[in-house]
């Protein structure tokens, strides 16, 4: 009997602490006072209510006692989303579940912002304002297919299949999972704290919350983790608060972007593949200007191509489509400045997909030749020679085979063991 009074008079106290809280506007904001998630009167937003005064309440209906913890008070909407979908997504993403719906109440536009289970009126918005703005970044809609996946199983069994995932168990205190061990926009965004802007859990600044669940090979070396040329944003499809800073401080979103991605599979911000390339190498940011390289006469036409390379792409299955990308030659998350001493290769293509010698596909290339044979060899992108030739052969894997009376040693050492013409420093024992 005394453990029962004792545990409703616990709950009485907490009721009483949380309804002060939820009541006073001076103590119920807490740090979400001078955010814009405080939609009342005293926010400090363009989108505000145009007379309520109470600040929890757009989102949580006063607490219960008996349960020591605040409920939703937004309606619960019945909308169907458009998942994130990726060929290299391993975990299964449907609707968005838990407290993902409750920001997606507001966000994505299908509900009124003043819409509320407590209240038997919608609440009046300043302007007139009923549901979030098309203009606003915060309008994600109902489109998440250029989204973040949200509402995904995050366990062990994900990080052990995908090894580009951190563990569950070694994710950062600030990074919370909900209690189905699935990831919720509350993950990444603290709807009270605007401490590190967006609402983020963490700083983003050299992309510490991106990494803190991918583990991308390479990063941490890479060119692009490490460059500390400033990015200008005129340049770039990038936020305000991004502009001036260095390639390495704006990381991951240098490319990529969590919302409204242009490229959506790969959360990539324009949607022409080598425009995310080409605004930084065009010797504006980086010192080489590819950009006109590409534009000559002879080159790699990755501008005719769009949505065709695939990351997961097998080009031993005979399936993959005609097409040239800049990371079908470069890795991006890998790319350096240092040559692999052993095979030559440049950091520049560390880390790409290759074909070898015997028509194997292997996961990185060991030489330039293996990346080249991707597309000009078993699986040619050629559909005919443009000189005609006494024998037509259109494998340049077949044409460089050791087993050929004669070659370039491309991959293979030369059959003639003479050979003054070569400049230094080629010899005969050079691939």
């Amino acid at each position: 009997m005394e453990m029962k009074q004792s545990q409703l008079l616990s709950k009485l106290l907490v009721f009483f602490m949380m309804t002060i809280l939820f009541q006073s506007p001076a103590l119920g904001g807490g740090s979400i006072r001078n955010t814009k998630h405080n939609l009342s009167t005293s926010g400090p937003g363009s989108i505000r209510a145009a007379s309520k005064d109470e600040i929890c309440v757009f989102c949580h209906t006063p607490p219960n006692p008996m349960l020591n913890r605040f409920k939703w008070n937004r309606m619960n909407t019945t909308t169907s989303y458009t998942p994130y979908q990726s060929s290299t997504l391993r975990s299964k993403v449907g609707q968005p579940t838990g407290s993902s719906r409750l920001c997606l109440s507001c966000h994505d536009g299908t509900i009124a912002l003043g819409a509320m289970i407590t209240e038997p009126e919608e609440v009046r918005f300043k302007g007139g304002i009923r549901f979030m703005p098309e203009d606003k970044p915060s309008k994600i809609g109902t489109d998440l297919s250029d989204d973040h996946p949200i509402s995904m199983v995050y366990d062990a069994g994900l990080a052990a299949e995908n090894n580009e995932l951190l563990s569950p168990s070694l994710l950062p205190l600030e990074i919370k999972l909900d209690d189905d061990d699935q990831l919720q926009c509350t993950s990444c965004h603290d709807p009270h704290d605007d401490t590190h802007g967006k609402f983020l859990v963490m700083s983003n600044r050299y992309s510490s919350l991106c990494t803190s669940c991918h583990v991308k090979e390479g990063w941490p070396q890479s060119s692009h983790a490490v460059s500390g040329t400033n990015v200008n944003r005129s340049e770039r499809k990038i936020r305000e608060d991004m502009e001036n800073r260095t390639v390495a401080e704006n990381g991951c979103e240098n490319c990529h972007r969590p919302h409204t991605a242009s490229g959506h599979e790969r959360l990539l911000i324009h949607r022409f593949e080598e425009d995310n390339c080409l605004v930084c190498h065009n010797g504006k940011v980086a010192v080489t200007d590819i950009e006109s390289d590409l534009s000559k006469t002879y080159s790699h036409p990755v501008q005719d191509y769009v949505g065709i390379h695939d990351a997961a792409e097998d080009f031993t299955s005979g399936d993959v489509l005609a097409h040239v990308e800049c990371t079908d030659c470069h890795n991006p998350h890998q790319a350096g400045k240092e040559t692999v001493a052993l095979s030559g290769l440049p950091g520049s293509n560390l880390g790409v997909v290759g074909i070898n010698a015997g028509g194997q596909q292997v996961a990185k290339a060991q030489s330039l030749n293996e990346i080249c044979f991707k597309c000009h060899s078993d699986h040619s992108m050629i559909a005919e020679l443009q000189i005609t030739r006494k024998i037509e052969q259109l494998n340049t894997r077949l044409e460089f085979s050791s087993g050929n009376p004669s070659h370039h040693p491309v991959g293979n050492l030369g059959v003639n063991a003479d050979v003054p013409s070569l400049m230094s420093p080629w010899t005969v024992n050079s691939l």
